[in-house]
């Protein structure tokens, strides 16, 4: 009797209920966590497999093209197609320059014009002159030969009469004709072998044996056409500098041209347009991004698991539910690659693990007009 009355009154006691209150919130709070969704790193990993959509975006310039912004076409959240006119510079300076350089090549090529006419005359004149020259030559040799024939027959009869004079068995007055006539026979040869020599400058000696065993001159070559074939080639440089400051000049009228459809923005794909950063009537300076475009690239990026990773390959298609359409979509896989160490996930050592890998793996979305960038995509992995 006295025992059990001990034991009542240990149980009464308030630290005894205190401590059995406890115990259970313990043993139901074990139970409830066993029950639930665990939290640990491995299944973090499993779970977490969400993407915010994003676009890709292109800032846009004036490529090498500077001046002033003229027209707007565009304003901010303005959809536009691919090919679509954005922004245009004024225009006057490269037209002015275009005019100018047009002119200067016009200029040119009625001076190549002239030139190639002039270096045709000249050649025609060069082979009349060559022909000319050896006709010339033939005749001086035939000229030549004559005159050698009446000096050794002036000569012969000087030479007779001289003995004869020694004699005294001529006249003075006969003498005297006959050494004349020698003389002015010696000048005329002598005279027209110097001209032959001068004319036959440059000849060589085969040419030269041709022309005393056949009297033909065709072929020779002469110093004086020699000169006049250097300055026709001279003339044929004149005409390739002039056709090479001519290409230069069409370079330069390319390059403006080029310059001049660059001073009007298109926009590179379709998208929507997200800011334009010049007003009309502003100087923007070459190069210079002048409008960014949201484009129609849609994609979203998940973290996977290295198991996970090894069933995803480029181009396969994916199917993700989007909680704010409550419908699923689908995507095309782009990559899957390591992701960078700050998004591995770190697993307790409850479970004697090593740390996970993770891999991120982008997919793009088809076209959906409903489907707006940031909302959330779900893809559920059933490789984990």
């Amino acid at each position: 009797m006295s025992l059990k009355n001990n034991v009542d009154q240990v149980v009464s006691k308030p630290v005894f209920r205190t401590v059995m209150f406890f115990l259970v919130v313990i043993c139901v709070a074990s139970l409830l966590i066993m029950l639930g969704k665990r939290s640990d790193a491995v299944t973090q990993a499993r779970r977490l497999q969400a993407g915010v959509l994003t676009a890709d975006e292109i800032s846009t310039a004036f490529e090498n093209v500077g001046g002033k912004l003229i027209k707007r076409h565009v304003n901010e959240s303005d959809h536009v197609k691919k090919g679509q006119l954005l922004l245009e510079l004024d225009q006057d300076d490269l037209l002015f320059s275009i005019s100018s350089c047009k002119a200067q090549i016009d200029s040119l090529s009625a001076q190549i014009t002239s030139q190639q006419l002039n270096i045709e005359n000249a050649k025609d004149k060069l082979r009349t002159a060559e022909i000319s020259a050896w006709r010339s030559i033939e005749e001086l040799f035939a000229q030549q030969q004559s005159e050698q024939a009446e000096f050794e027959r002036a000569s012969s009869e000087f030479h007779r009469y001289s003995s004869l004079d020694k004699a005294s068995a001529v006249s003075k007055s006969s003498y005297d004709q006959a050494k004349a006539t020698y003389l002015k026979a010696q000048s005329a040869l002598i005279s027209l072998k110097k001209s032959l020599q001068s004319l036959t400058l440059g000849a060589s000696k085969v040419q030269l044996e041709k022309l005393r065993r056949d009297h033909d001159a065709s072929g020779m070559t002469l110093c004086a056409i020699l000169q006049q074939r250097v300055d026709t080639e001279n003339l044929v440089n004149a005409l390739d500098s002039l056709k090479a400051q001519r290409k230069a000049l069409q370079a330069q009228l390319g390059s403006l041209e080029l310059s001049l459809k660059r001073t009007k923005l298109y926009a590179p794909e379709d998208g929507k347009i997200q800011e334009v950063l010049f007003d009309e009537g502003e100087m923007i300076p070459a190069s210079t991004p002048v409008v960014t475009l949201e484009t129609d690239r849609r994609y979203y990026d998940v973290y996977i698991s290295e198991k996970a990773a090894a069933f995803y390959k480029e181009g396969q298609t994916v199917t993700a539910f989007s909680p704010a359409l409550d419908r699923e979509i689908k995507g095309k896989v782009r990559f899957v690659q390591a992701a960078p160490s700050f998004a591995d996930l770190r697993m307790t050592r409850e479970q004697g693990q090593a740390d996970l890998t993770s891999f991120k793996m982008r997919i793009y979305v088809d076209g959906d007009p409903d489907l707006l960038t940031g909302m959330t995509l779900e893809i559920s992995d059933e490789h984990d």
